[in-house]
């Protein structure tokens, strides 16, 4: 036997889908399935009201079918295309045009339609709809499924070679309900993750709303007076809403927010306290901007920081170790700061670690690219930096453009640019620094939690493709009477950060 052969062990077998469990069957879609058939293929008769839902490609993805944005039928069409065959609660749903092979489970008993770009599979009672799901969105199938597709502009899925596509299919249904619910747990986990992540970033959008405008004041920098009324170390106190506080903190103590629905904020203050003072909160005052807080200023950035360009890559030496030469692609890298570069260059131009980095043209500017460079760096000609003098904190200036936007700076009539005559003049409301620089501490200490969020989503997004390869093909096989306590608990655990 040559050295490159693949040894399969005594318990499996190859097949043309792979080597699988010996008591495991390769079976053709068909074979398990009492229907697959196509959604309308008529020309829709669309209703704004009570009518009934029509289920697109657009509607479904990530396994799951969404009702929020579907358009609606006239009941009596959908009377007429459903006479003969429907969708119903526990079929599985397959796109086969436009967005290729994306699927959903059935999981509602309500009327609806299908369109023609979906493809309905009806399982046997030998075929558990989950695990079917989970075995068409694994990237095998996947790979399989979608290279079975036809023509030369815009590829569809042929439902007849779709019909004829082979699965590994374990020969007890108990087994396959296994697979399907430990693999559906790491879908509710990563649902979750999502979902925790959108809130957090909310959180965050509405803290920057009333934070950088000066609609909701940080405590301790709310009040006038110099009145204090000593108070132990460790204390907390919670101050609820906009700038007509009761209390006003010492610029040691700590301050936790959170965003509500409405969009007030609360804050919590402990720790690091000599003194409570108490008096006359801050007013506010008419500005360019509009009402702004009557201790803050308005001024253009061309007062505050100090412009710079990139040079073509042209003209650099490329080395192995050296100063980090961006792109605008290189901030598609992390969330905050422009620390990863594949580029090194020997240069005597270096910007700052700290300055502002962000497109100056192209469509990149609308998608708001802002970063902060964690390293003394330099660019090339289609990104542009801002470094901050000491009237202005590097990380108030990054949340500040990040909150209005790069859109609001450029010049958009045509190809977006932005050039030294959009920034020079560009307004910001400016408070005091100390402010500035408490305000940046609440907004990064946010962003590093959406960032340890996101990393975890990938993390789990890693761990279950690895799962699945693992449990779809039977490399693992799993008891019958087991489940995976992990990921349940882990489930529970986002469920109430929710």
């Amino acid at each position: 036997m040559s050295a490159l052969k693949k040894v399969i062990p005594e318990e499996y077998k190859q097949t043309e889908v792979g080597v699988i469990p010996k008591d495991w069957s390769v079976i053709a879609v068909k074979s398990i399935c009492k229907e697959i058939f196509l959604g309308l293929t008529s020309k829709v008769d669309y209703v704004e009201y009570g009518g009934i839902p029509l289920i697109r490609a657009t509607d479904i993805a990530a396994g799951n079918l969404s009702f929020d944005k579907v358009r609606t039928i006239s009941l009596k069409q959908h009377e007429k295309l459903t006479q003969y065959r429907r969708a119903k609660k526990g079929d599985v749903l397959v796109s086969k045009s436009g967005s290729l092979g994306v699927c959903a489970l059935v999981d509602v008993d309500r009327e609806f339609s299908i369109y023609e770009s979906i493809i309905v599979l009806q399982p046997t009672a030998k075929l558990d709809s989950i695990y079917l799901l989970s075995l068409l969105r694994s990237e095998e199938t996947q790979f399989r499924m979608i290279g079975e597709k036809v023509g030369s502009s815009v590829a569809h899925l042929n439902i007849e070679m779709f019909r004829k596509l082979s699965i590994p299919l374990p020969s007890c249904k108990q087994e396959q309900v296994k697979i399907g619910q430990v693999i559906n747990d790491a879908d509710a986990l990563l649902t979750a993750l999502e979902k925790l992540i959108a809130k957090k970033q909310a959180i965050k959008t509405a803290t920057m709303q009333q934070l950088l405008t000066g609609k909701t004041r940080l405590p301790q920098f709310a009040f006038y007076s110099n009145e204090s009324a000593k108070v132990a170390t460790g204390t907390e106190d919670t101050l609820k809403g906009k700038s007509q506080g009761q209390a006003k903190y010492s610029s040691a103590t700590n301050v936790n927010v959170e965003a509500y629905d409405d969009g007030s904020l609360a804050f919590q203050a402990s720790g690091g306290m000599d003194s409570l003072p108490v008096g006359k909160s801050k007013g506010t005052k008419p500005s360019e901007l509009g009402e702004i807080p009557e201790d803050w200023e308005v001024s253009s950035l061309g007062e505050l920081v100090t412009i710079a360009s990139g040079d073509s890559p042209s003209r650099f030496e490329f080395i192995s170790d050296g100063i980090p030469y961006f792109k605008v692609e290189q901030l598609n890298n992390g969330r905050v700061y422009a620390d990863e570069t594949e580029y090194k260059i020997i240069t005597n131009k270096v910007i700052s670690a700290g300055s502002i980095i962000f497109p100056k043209r192209g469509a990149s500017i609308l998608l708001n690219k802002i970063r902060v460079l964690k390293n003394n760096s330099f660019m090339d000609t289609n990104l542009m930096t801002l470094t901050c003098n000491n009237l202005l904190d590097n990380m108030y200036l990054y949340n500040v453009l990040i909150y209005q936007g790069l859109d609001n700076v450029a010049d958009t009539t045509s190809i977006p640019q932005i050039n030294n005559k959009h920034i020079i003049p560009f307004l910001i409301p400016l408070p005091p620094k100390k402010e500035q620089t408490a305000i940046a501490t609440i907004l990064s200490n946010m962003d590093n939690e959406i960032q340890t969020l996101e990393q975890r989503l990938a993390k789990t997004r890693q761990i279950k493709q690895g799962m699945m390869q693992e449990l779809l093909t039977g490399r693992t096989r799993l008891p019958f009477d087991s489940t995976f306590d992990a990921v349940t608990e882990e489930n529970k655990e986002v469920a109430n950060a929710n």
